[in-house]
């Protein structure tokens, strides 16, 4: 497939920037970016290693029915990201951001606050809907920068947020050996 297509692809136009041109300003919107990103992202770590522990050991959840941890938080995330470029083309990029740092917040509030398991589910289902758009409209808001490649733009922005990916649970798993898992759900 890819010797069909050696021919076709299009050159790749470098156009070096001046020294000038890499002001601190513009450099600092890509770390902001990276940062929210890396915060997304070490959500979704989190969720992804410690949803279906959390629904064991704090919800109370068989060990066999404790994976509906995880399958309630992935179910409602893959939901709103395909719905998620309707969101953001009705809504905007800023308000999508703003709901989803909220839906977010109020999950992990619930499932912290509520010890019956279908209340930490529905906690589960909400920070999935609001980590759900975090990471797509990033991507894009970072390769839409002006004056930045938008090659240069989504390879700072993902090493930075693919890093929070990999820091969220080991870091979850060492909070949660000293204060408990909840005081360490705190975190994100």
């Amino acid at each position: 497939m890819a010797s069909l297509a050696l021919g076709k692809l299009l050159p790749d136009a470098v156009t070096p920037l001046s020294q000038e041109s890499h002001a601190t300003s513009r450099q600092g919107s890509l770390f902001w970016l990276g940062g929210l990103l890396f915060l997304g992202l070490f959500c979704e770590g989190v969720m992804f290693d410690w949803s279906a522990v959390y629904a064991r050991v704090i919800g109370g959840m068989s060990l066999a029915s404790a994976p509906m941890g995880f399958a309630v938080f992935a179910l409602w995330m893959a939901s709103g990201r395909f719905l998620g470029v309707f969101i953001v083309a009705k809504m905007g990029t800023l308000k999508v951001l703003r709901l989803s740092g909220l839906l977010l917040a109020a999950g992990i509030g619930l499932s912290i606050l509520a010890r019956p398991w279908p209340v930490i589910l529905t906690g589960f289902a909400l920070v999935g809907l609001g980590t759900a758009n975090v990471v797509p409209t990033l991507f894009g808001v970072a390769g839409r920068l002006k004056g930045h490649r938008a090659g240069a733009s989504l390879a700072t922005v993902a090493t930075m947020g693919y890093f929070g990916f990999l820091a969220g649970p080991p870091t979850i798993g060492f909070i949660a050996s000293w204060l408990g898992l909840p005081k360490a759900h705190l975190l994100f």
